[in-house]
């Protein structure tokens, strides 16, 4: 099991500086519209109506996913090929979904978004484990918060508009920059660990 594990860290070893620094980028967009999201609810975005940031949310996880795929690509062994491409491929395609989407009402992204939210932390919660991540504080806080969104989301708690689902996905990609800082800088503390 320790070889699995400093394969791992040795595996993201030189990429440590890259994931804080690319992870702090998406935290401050996701942060950004957040609050966009809960101070300018009405925006209107791609003459969207009752959207708000949502057509936003949909391009940046387009973009996200094809980074994702992109990273896919350059990945160095075929288990951290399949994990990139398939994180990739979910976030392009929800992204393309809800951008596509704008033209019917928000209620009708519920769905899409609740089950993304569900996916994207029951997968951070199941890579946090296979690592062998024990900052159980920060893996409880970037699995369980989307998860949480994503049932609020699904039961339509507190409503169904644009702006809380623009909300909630933003801060999915807050989370999602948070986690991956952390990650980050946990692969720097773990860059000496040797082969047992």
């Amino acid at each position: 099991m320790k070889v699995i594990k400093s394969f791992h860290y040795r595996r993201y070893e030189l990429n440590w500086l890259r994931l804080t620094v690319q992870g702090l980028l998406i935290l401050l967009t996701g942060m950004t519209f957040a609050f966009a999201s809960a101070i300018k609810s009405h925006a209107i975005v791609m003459n969207a109506n009752a959207f708000s940031w949502l057509p936003v949310c949909g391009i940046i996880l387009a973009s996200l996913g094809v980074l994702g795929c992109l990273d896919a690509v350059f990945a160095k062994n075929q288990t951290a090929f399949v994990q990139k491409l398939h994180t990739g491929i979910l976030d392009a395609t929800t992204g393309i979904l809800i951008i596509l989407g704008v033209s019917s009402t928000p209620e009708r992204l519920c769905s899409l978004i609740a089950g993304f939210l569900l996916i994207r932390g029951l997968t951070r919660l199941a890579m946090a484990y296979s690592l062998g991540y024990r900052h159980i504080v920060l893996t409880l806080l970037s699995g369980v918060a989307p998860i949480s969104l994503g049932i609020l989301v699904y039961l339509g708690w507190p409503n169904s508009e644009g702006w809380f689902l623009a909300l909630c996905l933003s801060l999915e990609i807050t989370i999602r920059g948070f986690a991956m800082m952390a990650f980050g800088l946990w692969i720097r503390e773990h860059k000496d660990v040797e082969v047992a």
